[in-house]
Order: structure tokens, then C-alpha cells, then sequence
């Protein structure tokens, strides 16, 4: 169900996103509420947010950057339903965001990590996958899953993609992948 692959992109491809989400240039939006109803303290529901595709905003720029993650060769990505950008800053403590699903689309889900912190993706049933930079995780779209804050850098940055796989197996048990 869950497929971790570790140094997903080659050296370039990462360092190219990695300017492109930590640009000064880069306009981050202001989510005031990350899931409905709030599963956190109040004070601690936000983050910041980029749709990048989808929604309403189609943006073939944005494709032809991450053509490295979309037409990667370890997933089969057919049509893109939507990609977002998450921003989570520094926290004093981890904060869970809670519990959600990214779209109601029957689809494979994935998050790809920009940059390393101590914070993390957790399922529902208790599965962790630590923010490692260049880890790319697939599941399927259904899986309830939360991110977190971090403690040990400014930020906790992620891609979302949802995406439909043709060939992805939602029986599979949790795997990790190379």
C-alpha cells in the first residue's frame, strides 16, 4: 500500500526544486485552517500552501519543472489531478495537522520531501515516514494520513500529488523501494 523510494531524483533534478520551493521569489499563501473540523489547537492550524495544479489552475510551467517526479521511471503518473505545495514553519514542539485525504478521487497519492527535518508523515494506523529529502511516497488516495510541523529547521516543505496510476495495486502490502 505504502511504497517508500529514497534518492527518487537524481542530484540536479532535487537541487533544481529545491531552488525553485526555497526562492525568495517563491509566494506562499496563507492556509488559515489545514483540515476541517481542526484536529489541533487552534493557534497551531495553519500553514502556508501553493496550488500548483489543478483546482482551476493549470500552469504547464509547473509540469516541465517537475517532470523529474512526474515521469520518474519508478511510477507510472497517466494524468495529473492536482500537485500542491505544503510549507509548515518551525515549530517549539512536533504539531500534528490531522487526520485527512487529500481528494475524494480514487488515485494514488504522493509526497515528495524537499528537504530533511524531524517531521513526518503519519498514518492512521501508526505508520511513520520520516522527512528524509528526495524520499518520494506513493499511496493509495484513500489512506487517512497527517503531516507535522518540525522542530529542527525553518521549515518542512512537501509536494502533494494526486495522480492516476493505471497499474497501482491497492493490496499491496507496505513496501519500501529503492
Amino acid at each position: 500500500m505504502i511504497k517508500i523510494y529514497d534518492d527518487f531524483l537524481n542530484d540536479k533534478s532535487l537541487l533544481h526544486i529545491q531552488n525553485i520551493f526555497f526562492s525568495p521569489k517563491f509566494s506562499w499563501l496563507w492556509c488559515d485552517n489545514i483540515v476541517h473540523p481542526p484536529q489541533c489547537d487552534e493557534l497551531d492550524d495553519y500553514q502556508f500552501y501553493r496550488i500548483l495544479y489543478g483546482d482551476g489552475f493549470e500552469n504547464e510551467k509547473v509540469l516541465e519543472d517537475l517532470t523529474p517526479i512526474l515521469k520518474h521511471s519508478k511510477i507510472n503518473c497517466r494524468y495529473v489531478i492536482r500537485i500542491k505545495a505544503n510549507c509548515n514553519p518551525r515549530s517549539d514542539r512536533i504539531i500534528k495537522q490531522g487526520f485527512h485525504i487529500d481528494t475524494s478521487v480514487k488515485c494514488t497519492t504522493a509526497i515528495f520531501y524537499v528537504n530533511s527535518n524531524d517531521g513526518y508523515t503519519e498514518f492512521e494506523d501508526g505508520t511513520r515516514v520520516e522527512s528524509i529529502a528526495n524520499r518520494f511516497v506513493t499511496f493509495p488516495s484513500h489512506l487517512l494520513h497527517t503531516g507535522t510541523s518540525c522542530t529542527n529547521q525553518k521549515r518542512r516543505v512537501v509536494i502533494n500529488l494526486n495522480y492516476y496510476d493505471p497499474y497501482y495495486d491497492e493490496t499491496e502490502e507496505t513496501t519500501k523501494g529503492s
